[in-house]
């Protein structure tokens, strides 16, 4: 971390999500040769609750499409299951809460969103 940020990192505040392990990491690694980050995860849920919605609305209604994401409830995704909180606005997640101290990253604690 000080190798490329020096000092400048110190003390900062960042979010790790704590998914578990999938099938999709699985076959990402075999495709790809690398681990799947936050992007790939949520990008392919994304895509894929999309999907779902097009083809259970298959109405063509965008009205009735924005209704069914709301209520998605543990939705095998990518990096688990996925609920929809109307609260919050945005699917339930667990993450952890880390800092870099001294150079290093250390977990600050951890959260459910």
């Amino acid at each position: 971390c000080r190798r490329i940020a020096g000092e400048a990192l110190e003390s900062v505040v960042y979010i790790l999500p704590t998914g578990e392990e999938t099938d999709f990491h699985t076959k990402f690694r075999e495709r790809y040769n690398k681990e799947p980050n936050i992007i790939h995860i949520d990008s392919y849920d994304a895509t894929m609750l999309l999907i779902e919605a097009l083809r259970k609305c298959n109405d063509a209604s965008h009205e009735r499409m924005p209704e069914y994401v709301t209520n998605v409830k543990e939705y095998p995704g990518a990096g688990g299951l996925l609920t929809f909180d109307k609260e919050s606005w945005s699917f339930e997640k667990p993450f952890m809460l880390k800092t870099v101290k001294n150079g290093k990253f250390v977990e600050l604690q951890e959260r459910r969103n």
